[in-house]
């Protein structure tokens, strides 16, 4: 079974958790997802910017061919939590695909607060099953043992 592994990466964070997860699993190709518009450097600026398009309902546009869904039987969806929810980029990469025919995964790196991102993301795509997600805090990425653990019990109960 072949997997896409598509994710948002504004600081890196989870670039490196993209790259880590791959290299555990088989058969899986990476896609980043990148907007037209850069956003700005700083976390409050760029949240500025990303409550703009949340209270104008204008996601980012993404820049770059956007993978063909139907080459892949999974698909993991990597990225930041944005004021408790998925990153404005992850929204417009899924507001522009249909998921129905794929098994759905997700996993999302956070500071100190995620409680709405698994059912913000299920509300977007119905057959994400909220049991295979991934959170991912900064303390748990700074514990290299301890995410090598969680990540590979993930893999293991998603069997992608």
């Amino acid at each position: 079974m072949k997997t896409l592994l598509v994710y948002y990466s504004k600081t890196g964070i989870v670039d490196k958790m993209a790259q880590l997860i791959a290299k555990k699993l088989n058969n899986v190709d990476l896609y980043r997802i990148q907007t037209v518009r850069k956003y700005a450097e700083g976390m409050y600026d760029a949240w500025d910017q990303a409550q703009v398009e949340i209270a104008d309902n204008k996601m980012p546009e993404l820049s770059g061919e956007l993978p063909n869904l139907s080459k892949y039987d999974n698909v993991i969806i990597g990225g930041p939590v944005w004021g408790f929810n998925p990153s404005n980029p992850i929204l417009s990469y899924v507001r522009q695909n249909d998921f129905s025919n794929n098994n759905i995964a997700a996993f999302w790196t956070y500071y100190d607060h995620d409680e709405k991102y698994t059912s913000a993301l299920h509300r977007e795509i119905p057959n994400f099953d909220p049991q295979n997600g991934l959170a991912l805090s900064m303390s748990l990425i700074g514990n290299e043992k301890l995410l090598n653990q969680n990540i590979d019990k993930w893999i293991e109960k998603i069997n992608f």
